[in-house]
């Protein structure tokens, strides 16, 4: 198959001590600083940026499944969640614990890569999202229970919910409130301090 190729892009306004630079409407505000192809057995999902502890992990499946961890500044490959048959992985900055959208999800240390643990969840895990205002990591499930929530600490299961819908992602409202949109189901309002989740209609 192809190599994937990994771009890193910096915007040069919001580095510090960065020079103002004048560049031409079409050129856009991004520039690619680095490429490094990533070979090797089996397909890609998702990719996600660690930017605490400056990882760049890649989703790996077929049959030598794994999480593939780059340094986020280089791109060099420094490491690999081997046997984790993931779509894509999250993290926390506080406890700097990762973990993969996979059934079992591996929780493993952001810092040294070593594997900490293994948590049986149900369902078909595929997106996930860290909540670094609660120290929440939700695995999406495209069958039930839709949301599996888990303390980003301990690696402890806090509980599921069932969206009524096939859950594709979501975005942080803050310090209180996780959006979810549920295919087929609408959008979700979930209340991090109850635990409730209701669907709502913004448009």
């Amino acid at each position: 198959m192809s190599p994937l190729s990994l771009s890193l892009f910096l915007l040069p306004a919001l580095l510090p001590g960065a020079a103002p630079t004048t560049h031409k409407a079409q050129d856009g505000p991004y520039h690619v600083t680095k490429r490094a192809k990533v070979g090797g057995d089996g397909g890609f999902d998702y990719v996600y940026a660690d930017s605490a502890d400056r990882r760049l992990y890649v989703a790996r499946g077929g049959q030598t499944a794994r999480v593939s961890a780059y340094d986020l500044d280089t791109l060099t490959l420094v490491g690999e969640i081997a046997n984790t048959n993931a779509r894509g992985a999250a993290s926390d900055a506080k406890y700097h614990h990762a973990f993969s959208s996979s059934s079992p999800v591996a929780m493993w240390d952001s810092k040294t890569l070593a594997v900490i643990k293994t948590i049986p969840v149900q369902g078909r895990p595929d997106g996930i999202l860290g909540d670094p205002f609660n120290h929440r990591i939700y695995v999406f499930s495209h069958s039930e229970p839709n949301v599996t929530v888990i303390d980003a600490n301990d690696g402890a299961v806090l509980g599921t919910i069932d969206l009524g819908g096939d859950e594709e992602d979501s975005a942080g409202f803050g310090v209180d409130r996780q959006r979810l949109r549920a295919l087929g189901g609408g959008d979700v309002l979930l209340d991090h301090e109850s635990g409730r989740a209701g669907f709502f209609d913004d448009g």
